[in-house]
Parts: structure tokens; C-alpha cells; sequence
């Protein structure tokens, strides 16, 4: 398991590197201040929830106006996403109690594999499990390359996107949205 985590991590870490090379990253500990970047087109992504309802990352937004948004990209094809959804639930129970809303956002293009990854990884029941409809359109994920997986988010109590480029269920996530929530 640790072996399988490790890869997982490497692959993410190489993805990162390859991906933020020339690219102006924020301060993630700015606590939403200098170096942090307005969150705009949130309307452009389109999500659908396990019951299919129909919403937007902005409806997201502001049914969690005030707390710091954790986003977690994922897919039911990307075996290292699976591999880290255990220590993404560790970080997501250590969190709960705070001011923050882990949400789940899978890249699925196909429906059913969604759902029946959610049923799986034992989150097709919570509420903050979506996926996103329009992955190749959306504005706002073209804007933050939102273009490997698995990859996590994270928006201040502001509304304002702090960090673009997190590895899911990394040891430092939990320190890291502790302070984000007291601040």
C-alpha cells in the first residue's frame, strides 16, 4: 500500500513540476491577500450531483460563502486518484469540524463509471461529491490548468483561488487548511 502511494505521488509531483514550470503560482499561506488570485468563471463549470441535479462551482461558492473551499479532482479511469482517495478521507475527517468544505470533483465523462467509482471509494452519499459536466469548455479550468489529475484546489474564505497545484491526502493538507480556517 505505502508502495502504491508513493507512486501515486511521484506521478503527481512529476505532473506538478511539469505543469507549473513558467506558471506564476500564488503564496499558499498569503491567507488570501497578496498573491492570490480572483475566483472568477466559477459559473463556467457545470457539475451534476449523484441524485443528478444540476449546479455550478459557484453554486458551491456560495452555499459555503465564508469557509475555505478543499477541491479535489478526481476521476473513476485514474488509478492514482483511487489509490489516494483513503488518505484524502484521513484528511477529509481531520478537517471536518473545521471551516471547510472538502468537495469532490470528478472529470468522468461517463456518468455511470462515476457513480459507481463514488460507490467504491465510499462517497457516492456525501453531498460535496460532483461531477463536472463540461471538463473540455469550462473556462474556469482552462484558466487554473486543471489538466492532470489527481490535482486539488483550494479557495479562501474570500472566494479567492490560494493554490492551484496540491497533491490529495498529502500529510501537510491538514496543518496547511487548519490555519486557512482560523485566519
Amino acid at each position: 500500500m505505502a508502495s502504491k502511494f508513493m507512486l501515486a505521488f511521484g506521478i503527481a509531483v512529476v505532473n506538478l513540476m511539469l505543469f507549473s514550470i513558467g506558471s506564476e503560482m500564488p503564496n499558499p499561506y498569503s491567507g488570501g491577500k497578496e498573491g492570490s488570485f480572483l475566483l472568477k468563471d466559477t459559473n463556467s463549470v457545470q457539475l451534476q450531483d449523484i441524485s443528478g441535479n444540476v449546479l455550478t462551482l459557484d453554486d458551491v461558492k456560495r452555499q459555503h460563502q465564508g469557509k475555505v473551499i478543499f477541491i479535489e479532482y478526481w476521476a473513476s479511469w485514474c488509478a492514482p486518484c483511487r489509490e489516494l482517495m483513503p488518505a484524502s478521507e484521513a484528511v477529509r475527517a481531520d478537517v471536518k469540524d473545521l471551516e471547510v468544505a472538502y468537495v469532490y470533483l470528478s472529470l468522468d465523462s461517463d456518468h455511470d463509471k462515476w457513480i459507481k467509482a463514488s460507490r467504491e471509494e465510499r462517497i457516492s452519499d456525501y453531498s460535496l461529491n460532483y461531477r463536472v459536466t463540461n471538463g473540455r469548455t469550462s473556462e474556469f479550468l482552462k484558466k487554473y490548468n486543471i489538466n492532470f489529475i489527481p490535482q486539488a484546489m483550494v479557495l479562501g474564505k474570500s472566494g479567492m483561488v490560494l493554490n492551484t497545484k496540491l497533491v490529495p491526502g498529502a500529510k501537510t493538507l491538514v496543518p496547511y487548511l487548519t490555519s486557512l480556517s482560523r485566519n
